[in-house]
Order: structure tokens, then C-alpha cells, then sequence
């Protein structure tokens, strides 16, 4: 790359990249909604969409036209620091790069400022604006942000309001650019299959005669306020949705990089703590995020989450405990690493494609005065240490900064205030020394217990059956799902309340689950607090109370699942192709079984079925991370003996009958179709098992 600043002020970069004839031009300007004054909200977006109304030597839509001549792309953004014309075009000539280059600096110089188009873009923008009043996720994004902000430009929408952008005529309109976009303002990045010799003589060549705008008005620093908040939205929505708010860092910041592997690792991907302890283990979200806008001034943190019905504290609840889990044990070194590389892996994507470095460079030397901003930026995210990931998480996660925006009929503000409250549970205690050797133990019983220690902060513990669905049978199906449910609603002396109380003050997160072939238990909880974690992993496995009570109360959450279910055409699709798969095989019935199969099931059934399975030839224990093996053993052992010895066998199955190329209909859901092909695989011990998982990924 090389850059330069011409005698206007105007910065130019160029990067040759011959990889194919593609050349992507972004102009930007250091303008944008912070530069707005009082009664001028939403100008500089309006702005945008009258850059695209023509010229004296372009008609309307003509400037769109002469892009997607050379196969283009022509289109705009703004945010709150800039505005940005950028094309992206083949580039068969050098005559195609100059008329590329031509539209934009006539957009930018010379726009028409009708005020017929004017009032069209008006009633179009203010559509816009309405279409976002409708999107709850939008709603919830624009109230976190006017919280963590305040009165700063940051926390106002820039679209603006209705009422505001109704007001802008074309002497507004012409004011503000005319205060922005000179070449003193701007930032000119070619990138692609060109000669650097003429883009710059093109680019001098475009801008004689383009007369400064002069200095930017300073913008304060976003002021970082401290206290909690509670922000409840009480509007007709039907989604429901949280988002956990703290002020963040501006760009350029030293904790920047750290704090993106934190949120990654907090948010992002199926196997992100959150994603994995509120969507996988405990089904109390249907999405999780985390996510950190850095911008010149200021900065914005959100952790947020699309809690499932009746879920919304409880998600609450789980999402503070794990923030504040990671605050005070760190985070393990692998998660950080792969969230690392995560980061690193995008940041290496966007830099392939002439779009994405021009984008890159115009952020960082527009946004931040450095053209290579964005490459120490991906250094500093390789350099990040499980150190910097806590260091971050305590100083910028910090309760006494925290917000909550809550968008949720049920939930009142009183009981979301309370949930937000949820505080630190004393110090952890000291970490114990740890072997780092497998260790393996089978019981005369059966049952095998293994450790697998490491290092980490965290550990877990899962206990896994042979059962699940295989053990299902037709006049009481969804059985194993029932009995999962259960497993962690009270065990030995404890009720379902005082259980989980013990699990809080140990910090960890257990619950039964039950799949296709495998049933058991999950737990995961600090290193620190395995010794208690472990004993109720032992109660729950040997003494669960399967209490009537309980199971009236997990009754009706499965079948108001069940009555939901049309709701969600993806799981209606599926569970008919399992129908259609099995016909005479106990994985063709709905795991969550039917109403009618869910009232003949009690204390009795559920009782019978655990002495029955729940055996110790049948029972594997597996625990891993940051434990001391010995101390496992100590624990686990007195429950794990006290397992039936009883020889354990699946009950025998008719083969499965033939599958007919079937198509079957069903209707679900209202705005979706779903469509799922299917046809069985092999089981564990198929000669082709592993070269069908590889051709399915």
C-alpha cells in the first residue's frame, strides 16, 4: 500500500492487487451524525440518499447506471463518523477505473438538491425509520444505546426521528454538506488492478479546484457514567429480548483487542459460553450475541439474548453468573484460542477481496488517523493473553457499569431490577494442585469413572447412559425427556428449591438430558467449587426425589412446548422425517412425547425406570478440566458404589423396516417453509460411518 496527502488535504491510498480485474473505490468523508446540531438529526443520512439524485452531468439514477455498466456495484453508508460513496467495478481498462472514479467525485462535489426528490426521500426515509420501530431487535439496540451515551450524539438514531427528518429542507441539507464534504474531509482508498501512477494523476485530475470545508468540530469524549439501569420496553411485541449494556473503550484503545476475544468467546459461535450453558445445556435462549461498537469517541458493550418464553430471568440469571464466572476464574486458554483465531480468520477474510481492504483502510485512517490502523489492530488481537481476557472482563464487565434493556411483556420491571442485582457469591477458594495425567477407575459394579485434568479455571462433568430414545416405548413416549428433567429438581434430602440453591452457591449448571441414543447428566462449574459440584452430580445421579410436584410443574412446560410446537415449522419438519426414517423403530416417536402419553407418566414410572437403567455396568462418569483427580475420586466414589450391579442390556428390536421414497406435507408456523430431505446413515460401528460424517460436513 501507499498513501498519500495531496496540497487540498485529501487522503489517497492505493493498493495494486492483480489477483483479478476488480478495482473498488471507497470515498469517505469525516462526517456523519456526531457533526449534526440541535435540529438537524438525521440530516447527514438524508444527505446520503440526495448524493444518489443526481448531477449537472447526470440525471437521476445515472450515476447507478454508468457502475453497473462495468458490472458494478454502486451504494452508500453512514454511521455516526462518516460517510462513505463506494463502487466496486470489473476493471477492463483504465477508462473504466477513471469513469468509476469520475461518479463518485461528482456525486460527492456537485449533488442536485431538488427539493421534489427531496420530499420523496423524506417520506422514504421515514419509512425506514418506521420499519425500524417495528424490528424489536432494533428497538432494543437503539435504547441501549441512548443509555449508555445520554445526551452524546452517540446515543441518538442516525436515521433520526420522523418528526425530525419531516423537518429538513433543502437549505438544511445544503448547509451540512457543504460543511463536511470537502477534500481536507475525505479519504480517497483505490484498491485493485490498477497502476498507482495513475490513480494518482486521475485523482489530482478529479479534485482541482475542490475548495476545503476546514477543520471538524471537535466531538467530546462519550463520558463513562457509573451505577446500574434498567431500561424496560412495554411495547405489543411478541419477541422477547435482553441486552446487558456497559459503556466500552473508543477505537485505538490498548484493552480493544483483548476485549473483542472476550466478547467472542462470551457470545459468538456455537461454541461460545453463552451460546453453550443458555441454548445447548439449558434451552433458555434461542440466541445469544456479544459485541463491542468502538468508535473515535466513545464505545458501546452488548451482551444480549432471545430467551425463550418464561425463560427471560433465568437467562438473565445464567448469563450474569457466567460474566461473572469469567471475571473471576479467567476463561480456559483453548476457548481464548480459538476465539483468537476466530477473529483473526475474519479479519484475513475481508483482507482477500478489494472491497474489504479499501473498507479496512478507509475505517482506520478516516476513523482513526492511521491507515494501517487495522493491521496493528490484528497484530494486538494475536498477541491477547488469558491474562488480558479477565483483566478485561473485570474492568470493563464491572457491575457498578452495567445496564439492562428488557423487552418482555411478562416480566416486570420490579423482578428484572432484582434479576440485574445478582451479585458476587463471596471469594472463590484457592486452586488445588492438579496431576496432568488421565486417570481411569472401574468400579466392581460396572461402573467407569474417568478425569481428565488440566490446567483451566473451569471443569465439567458428564454422565452418560446407554438409553435415551432407544429406550422409548409407544404408550409412554417422551419418558426419557421427562426423566431428564427431573434429575436436577431435587435430590437426597434437598427439594427442588434447596438444590437449586446449592447449585447457585456452588455456582454451577446441571440438568439431565436424554438424546436419540444417550441420557445422562452435564455439569460445569469453577475449578474452585468442584468438590461441592461433583457431590450434587452424585446426589442427582443416585438419589433423584422425582417429587409429584416437580413433575406437574416440568408436565406443563412440556406441553406447552408441545402446544408451541406448530410455531416452529424447522422442529415439525424433523420430527416428521424421523417418523418417516423409522417406521417400526423406537426414534419415530416424538421425544417430547404427546399429551396423552405425558398424563399416564408419575413417581412410579419415572422410579421404575431409574433402578431399571440407571445401573452401574451402564453408568460412565467423565470429568475434565482444572480438578484434582484424587479429590474426584474421594467424592465420587461413595456414590458411584452405591450402583446396582445388575448386568445391563437395550431391549431387543425387530429390525427396522424398509424405507419408501416418501414425501410428506406438513403445516407449521405462518411466514416460513421448511424443507428437510433425509435417509439413515450407518450406526457407530459402520464401515462408512466416518466418510459420511466427512461428505455431510
Amino acid at each position: 500500500m501507499t498513501y498519500e496527502i495531496l496540497e487540498n488535504g485529501l487522503r489517497v491510498a492505493v493498493v495494486v492487487k492483480r489477483t483479478a480485474p476488480v478495482v473498488s473505490v471507497h470515498l469517505a468523508f469525516d462526517v456523519g451524525t456526531r457533526d449534526e446540531l440541535p435540529g438537524e438529526e438525521g440530516v447527514a443520512h438524508l444527505l446520503e440518499h440526495m448524493l444518489f439524485k443526481g448531477t449537472p452531468r447526470r440525471g437521476l439514477g445515472q450515476a447507478a447506471a454508468a457502475i453497473e455498466r462495468s458490472g458494478g456495484d454502486l451504494n452508500a453508508w453512514t454511521d455516526h463518523d462518516q460517510i462513505t460513496l463506494h463502487a466496486t467495478v470489473h476493471n477492463t481498462s483504465p477508462a473504466t477505473f477513471a469513469e468509476t472514479l469520475d461518479v463518485l467525485v461528482d456525486m460527492a462535489r456537485y449533488p442536485l438538491f431538488d427539493a421534489d426528490e427531496l420530499a420523496r426521500e423524506r417520506d422514504v426515509v421515514i419509512e425506514e425509520i418506521r420499519r425500524y420501530d417495528d424490528d424489536p431487535d432494533a428497538v432494543v439496540a437503539e435504547r441501549a444505546a441512548s443509555r449508555v451515551f445520554g445526551d452524546h450524539p452517540y446515543g441518538r438514531p442516525v436515521l433520526g426521528t420522523a418528526a425530525s427528518v419531516r423537518s429538513h429542507d433543502v437549505e438544511r441539507v445544503r448547509g451540512f454538506w457543504a460543511r463536511g464534504f470537502g477534500p481536507d474531509r475525505a479519504v480517497l482508498v483505490v484498491v485493485g488492478d490498477v497502476d498507482r501512477v495513475d490513480v494518482i494523476a486521475a485523482v489530482r485530475a478529479q479534485s482541482e479546484g475542490w475548495a476545503p470545508a476546514g477543520p471538524r468540530a471537535e466531538c467530546a469524549l462519550a463520558s463513562c457514567g457509573s451505577g446500574r439501569w434498567l431500561d424496560r420496553i412495554e411495547r405489543p411485541f411478541e419477541s422477547a429480548i435482553v441486552e446487558l449494556a456497559w459503556p466500552g473503550p473508543p477505537l485505538g484503545h490498548p484493552d480493544a483487542a483483548a476485549l473483542e476475544v472476550l466478547l467472542a468467546a462470551l457470545g459468538d459461535g456455537a461454541s461460545s459460553i453463552l451460546t453453550a450453558r443458555l441454548q445447548l445445556d439449558r434451552a433458555l435462549a434461542n440466541s445469544v450475541w456479544a459485541t463491542v461498537a468502538s468508535r473515535p469517541r466513545g464505545g458501546a458493550i452488548g451482551v444480549g439474548f432471545r430467551p425463550h418464553e418464561g425463560a427471560t430471568i433465568d437467562a438473565l440469571h445464567a448469563t450474569l453468573e457466567e460474566i461473572e464466572r469469567v471475571q473471576r476464574y479467567g476463561m480456559a486458554g483453548r476457548l481464548i484460542e480459538r476465539s483468537r483465531q476466530a477473529i483473526l480468520s475474519d479479519l484475513t477474510f475481508s483482507s482477500e477481496t478489494a472491497d474489504g481492504i479499501a473498507g479496512d483502510i478507509v475505517s482506520s485512517w478516516g476513523a482513526q488517523g492511521d491507515p494501517l490502523a487495522y493491521k496493528r489492530f490484528r497484530d494486538a488481537v494475536a498477541a491477547v493473553t488469558p491474562e488480558d481476557v479477565a483483566r478485561v472482563a473485570r474492568s470493563w464487565l464491572a457491575p457498578d457499569h452495567r445496564g439492562a434493556v428488557v423487552l418482555d411483556r411478562t416480566v416486570s420491571t420490579r423482578i428484572a431490577s432484582k434479576a440485574l442485582d445478582v451479585g458476587a457469591r463471596g471469594s472463590p477458594k484457592s486452586a488445588v494442585a492438579r496431576s496432568p495425567e488421565p486417570v481411569r477407575k472401574v468400579y466392581p459394579n460396572g461402573a467407569t469413572l474417568w478425569i481428565l485434568p488440566d490446567d483451566g479455571q473451569v471443569a465439567a462433568a458428564h454422565v452418560v447412559l446407554l438409553g435415551g430414545g432407544l429406550l422409548e416405548e409407544e404408550r409412554v413416549a417422551g419418558l426419557g425427556v421427562a426423566w431428564s428433567e427431573l434429575l436436577s429438581a431435587g435430590a437426597g434430602e434437598l427439594d427442588a428449591t434447596d438444590f437449586a440453591e446449592a447449585m447457585d452457591e456452588a455456582s454451577t449448571d446441571l440438568s439431565g438430558y436424554s438424546g436419540p441414543t444417550t441420557m445422562g447428566l452435564r455439569a460445569t462449574f469453577p475449578s474452585a467449587w468442584s468438590d461441592e459440584a461433583l457431590d450434587l452430580v452424585g446426589a442427582a445421579l443416585v438419589e433423584p426425589r422425582f417429587e409429584s410436584a416437580e413433575w406437574k410443574r416440568v408436565r406443563e412446560e412440556l406441553l406447552d412446548d408441545l402446544r408451541s410446537l406448530p410455531d416452529r415449522p424447522e422442529e415439525v419438519a424433523d420430527i416428521t422425517l424421523q417418523e418417516q426414517l423409522w417406521p417400526n423403530h423406537p426414534w419415530r416417536l416424538p421425544p417430547r412425547g404427546t399429551p396423552s402419553t405425558l398424563r399416564k407418566l408419575g413417581r412410579r414410572v419415572f422410579e421404575g425406570f431409574h433402578a431399571q437403567h440407571v445401573v452401574g455396568a451402564n453408568v460412565v462418569v467423565a470429568v475434565a478440566g482444572g480438578v484434582d483427580p484424587q479429590m474426584c475420586e474421594e467424592v465420587l466414589e461413595p456414590w458411584l458404589e452405591r450402583l446396582d450391579a445388575t448386568p445391563f442390556l437395550l431391549p431387543e428390536r425387530a429390525p427396522c423396516a424398509p424405507v419408501r421414497p416418501t414425501f410428506v406435507r406438513r403445516f407449521a408456523g405462518s411466514e416460513q417453509a421448511q424443507v428437510v430431505l433425509g435417509m439413515r446413515g450407518q450406526d457407530l460401528h459402520g464401515p462408512d460411518r466416518f466418510a459420511l460424517d466427512l461428505a455431510a460436513a
